[in-house]
Parts: structure tokens; sequence; C-alpha cells
């Protein structure tokens, strides 16, 4: 079975999906078998660091993209 990625924008302050107030973060969990393998979260900065990082070896942004459209 493949690992899915899931993601969704929340505060800095640790509560889920809470939009009331920045600093926002994105939040990252990817999932295999219905069960979390591993999760990170990522400021706007951290976010297009890791896109970068990811474009330069070749790997898949699609989702990191998208999340950082939101954030």
């Amino acid at each position: 079975m493949a690992v899915e990625i899931k993601w969704h924008i929340g505060s800095g302050d640790g509560a889920s999906k809470n939009l009331d107030r920045p600093p926002y973060r994105a939040y990252f969990f990817w999932i295999e078998e219905g069960q979390i393998v591993m999760s990170v979260d990522f400021s706007k900065d951290e976010l297009q660091i890791e896109i970068e990082r990811r474009m330069s070896v070749g790997e898949d942004s699609t989702e990191f993209e998208k999340a950082f459209k939101q954030i």
C-alpha cells in the first residue's frame, strides 16, 4: 500500500485548524495502512526550503506547493 500525504494549515500555537491568529504553519501527515507513520510541521519559510530541497532531489513537491499557497 502506498503512503498517503495529508496536510492542513493551522495556527502556530498548536491549535489544529485555528486560523484566528498568525503565525500559521503547515501540518503534514504521512499515512500508511490507516496509521500515521510520520508527521511534521513547517512555517512558511521552512516550507519554502522543503519545497526547494524536494525539487533538487527529484521528489514530488506538489502537496507541499499547495500548502505553501494556502499558508
